[in-house]
């Protein structure tokens, strides 16, 4: 029985969601248990070494054409031998450039053989009006065939790994430093911001963000149930229209078998 793993960097959820049905395809097989998560926003996630009777999906979010910098160092703590691996990143509709062979390289660091990978558009976690909606229904479609074809390739014994588009070296990796403001006449003081922040940026005392640490992963905001957290209306709306040209048209996912 093969152990199915869905390991993901996914701040905002849209990466854990399309791991996860990737994860359940390969699931519905008789010859599979039931999925374990691992969860690589977590600062303490533990180290792990997979044995060779697991099958992993690994989905993280692209920042600017690469792979989010605290993914890739909490990748380091995953082992393996030989383990077969599925890939994917999601994009905000502009381009993934780099982040899909990128993470491929960091699996096979880690001891993954990479036999499929995806490269599928998200809402866009700053420009919503970016890939909005997104996964939509036909792109559900499409990730669900494609995961059919990854079980059967499993199962007939092929571990081949696929050509992958990108470039070595990666593009420059650069986090934008957009401004997160914080309402604290709406703040009810839950502290669910600086308890879920991935890499600790949110003091718990006073719920203040370190823009130096700081990613720009827009959990905090996704989370607040009051609101209080937001980006400044003018910068958004900049950005969308500095982006438009590479944004507005619908871009397809892409597979690798």
């Amino acid at each position: 029985m093969h152990n199915i793993y869905s390991i993901t960097f996914s701040p905002t959820g849209q990466s854990r969601k399309i791991s996860y049905q990737i994860a359940e395809v390969l699931s519905g097989d008789k010859q599979c248990s039931e999925i374990k998560e691992i969860d690589l926003c977590d600062p303490a996630v533990e180290t792990v070494t997979l044995s060779a009777d697991c099958i992993v999906v690994v989905s993280v979010p692209c920042y600017g054409g690469r792979v989010p910098q605290t993914a890739v160092e909490r990748m380091k703590k995953i082992r393996a031998h030989d383990v077969p691996a599925i890939i994917c990143v999601s994009y905000g509709n502009r381009a993934f450039e780099d982040s899909l062979l990128e993470l491929a390289d960091v699996c096979v660091g880690c001891g993954f053989r990479v036999i499929g990978a995806a490269a599928v558009v998200a809402e866009h976690n700053i420009m919503h009006v970016y890939g909005a909606g997104r996964p939509d229904e036909a792109d559900r479609a499409e990730i669900r065939a494609f995961s059919e074809r990854i079980r059967t390739k499993v199962y007939s014994g092929d571990f081949n790994s696929p050509e992958l588009p990108g470039n070595h070296p990666y593009k420059e990796y650069h986090v934008l430093k957009a401004p997160v403001l914080f309402e604290k006449s709406r703040c009810a003081g839950c502290g669910l911001c600086a308890a879920e922040c991935p890499v600790n940026a949110i003091s718990a005392d006073d719920f203040q963000t370190d823009m130096e640490i700081c990613i720009n992963c827009m959990r905090c905001i996704s989370i607040c149930k009051n609101g209080c957290r937001h980006l400044p209306d003018e910068f958004v709306d900049g950005l969308i229209e500095k982006m438009k040209p590479v944004c507005e048209n619908r871009k397809a996912a892409e597979f690798f078998i």
